[in-house]
Order: C-alpha cells, then sequence, then structure tokens
C-alpha cells in the first residue's frame, strides 16, 4: 500500500514538473518575439493625453527678442499648416500625444515655435488629409504655417527615411530655423510601423500680425 502510494506521488510530481516545463518554455518563447512590440505598446499608452476642449489657443509673440512671451495651453489648435503642393491643410496642436495626433497635427512641446529660430518639429498620422501625401513633396515645395501672431513659409530642402527610434533622438536645431514634419511610412500599409518618412524645410518668409 505504502510503495503504491509512493509510486502515485512520484507520478504527479512528474507530471507537475513536466506541466511547469511546458509552461515556463511557452512564456519564454512568447516574451522573445513579443516583448519589442509590448515595449512599443507601453511606451504609446504612457504619452497618452487627452486634449483639451478649452482653455486659451493664442500665443503672444515678441518680435524683438524673437520667442513667444505667452504659449497656448497644451492640446489646443494655435496654427494651420497649408500645403498646396499636395492641397493639405490641417490643424496643429500644441503637443503630440496620441490623443491629439487623432485630430490633427501635433507640435512637439520639447521643440521651438514658428519665428523662434530653432527646430520646430510635427507629427501626423499617415491618412491622406493628415501627412499621407508627404512623401510626394519635393525641394521647393512651399509649406504655410499659420498663426496667430503671424504666417511662416517654409520651403522644402531635403526628405529621408528614418528608423523611429532614430528620429526620437534627432539633434533640435538652435542657430537656426527649420520646420521638420515626419509620418509613420510606408504611408499605404496598415499595422505598427517602425520608419518614418520626414520632410526638412527652411524659413523663406514671415509675415508678422499687427
Amino acid at each position: 500500500m505504502l510503495n503504491n502510494l509512493k509510486q502515485i506521488l512520484i507520478v504527479i510530481v512528474k507530471q507537475i514538473a513536466i506541466a511547469f516545463f511546458f509552461t515556463s518554455f511557452v512564456f519564454f518563447v512568447s516574451y522573445l518575439v513579443f516583448h519589442k512590440k509590448l515595449s512599443t505598446y507601453m511606451s504609446l499608452l504612457a504619452n497618452y493625453t487627452i486634449v483639451e476642449k478649452e482653455g486659451s489657443s493664442e500665443a503672444i509673440y515678441d518680435k524683438d527678442k524673437l520667442h513667444l512671451i505667452k504659449y497656448p495651453n497644451y492640446g489646443t489648435i494655435y496654427a494651420k499648416m497649408t500645403i498646396p503642393s499636395i492641397d493639405v491643410k490641417v490643424n496643429v496642436y500644441y503637443g503630440d500625444s496620441l490623443e491629439i495626433l487623432k485630430y490633427g497635427a501635433g507640435h512637439s512641446s520639447q521643440t521651438y515655435f514658428p519665428g523662434e529660430g530653432g527646430t520646430i518639429l510635427v507629427a501626423a498620422h499617415n491618412a491622406k488629409y493628415y501627412f499621407g501625401l508627404i512623401p510626394e513633396l519635393i525641394i521647393g515645395d512651399k509649406i504655410i504655417y499659420d498663426t496667430n501672431y503671424g504666417k511662416f513659409t517654409y520651403e522644402v530642402t531635403k526628405t529621408e527615411i528614418k528608423e523611429a527610434s532614430i528620429l526620437e533622438q534627432m539633434e533640435i536645431q538652435h542657430d537656426y530655423e527649420e520646420l521638420v514634419m515626419y509620418t509613420c511610412y510606408p504611408v499605404n500599409r496598415p499595422g505598427l510601423k517602425t520608419k518614418r518618412f520626414v520632410v526638412y524645410s527652411k524659413l523663406v518668409g514671415v509675415e508678422y500680425e499687427s
């Protein structure tokens, strides 16, 4: 009787050990396959914020000091971007969270504003009515950035395709004004994309609001 009980216990322990091994193996393989995507999704969720439905979108610009003395509220529309060559008109929000990008183009709060003399980084989804057509831009095309304190015209100088991770480490220029726009690439393919189509442009004209 005792021997039979020992044999039953041995069989149970072996089954538990086998089950534990296979469960651990499945979790390990799943981690290897999906951990990068999970990290990406968690990073995106960390950037999720609510668009401010109310609040001032007015910016006040000091033309003598060439910088803003009052910034628009985060999550509000403060400009409109027009790209005549691809017939695109899109609202520009202050901030570039996932929630903001549902509604239009998002201006990174870590970069300069038009007229401040540095890099202005703007992102939008790859829908045609947002930035889905920017791969069609060529050198010399104009981009009009219309704010409440002035209208700024930029001219395309370069386009390129970059890894998203490299773009996140992009150097911000402080010595000259440059508008940098980007969207997911390829623009006509659904799903998560690791590349970005980037358009660089220089300031070529300013019309200040009186």
